[in-house]
């Protein structure tokens, strides 16, 4: 890989963030857009939350920031589809 110069970086939680935004058709809701990513911003820190995987919590973080702004449904299919969660399993997560 260093012969063609390639740069590998570890995914974080803002790529999937980024992802899973869009899949939930929020990319342009600025207000989930915000939340979504202090609610990240707020997991990375915290000790009880490195059990989840980075994709799990931005799936959740998406997920709090539609329900507690009123946007329905607060996990369309399309999310569901593009994270390969279901709601049940990102409860612990979005709950934590």
């Amino acid at each position: 890989l260093n012969s063609l110069k390639f740069n590998l970086t570890v995914p974080t939680p803002y790529n999937f963030l980024a992802r899973f935004l869009k899949a939930a058709g929020a990319c342009r809701d600025k207000e989930v857009l915000l939340y979504a990513s202090y609610l990240t911003e707020l997991a990375l820190p915290d000790y009880a939350m490195l059990k989840f995987s980075y994709s799990q919590t931005a799936a959740a973080a998406v997920y709090v920031a539609n329900r507690a702004l009123g946007r329905e449904p607060a996990f369309p299919r399309s999310l569901q589809k593009h994270c390969g969660f279901t709601l049940e399993a990102l409860m612990p997560a979005a709950t934590a």
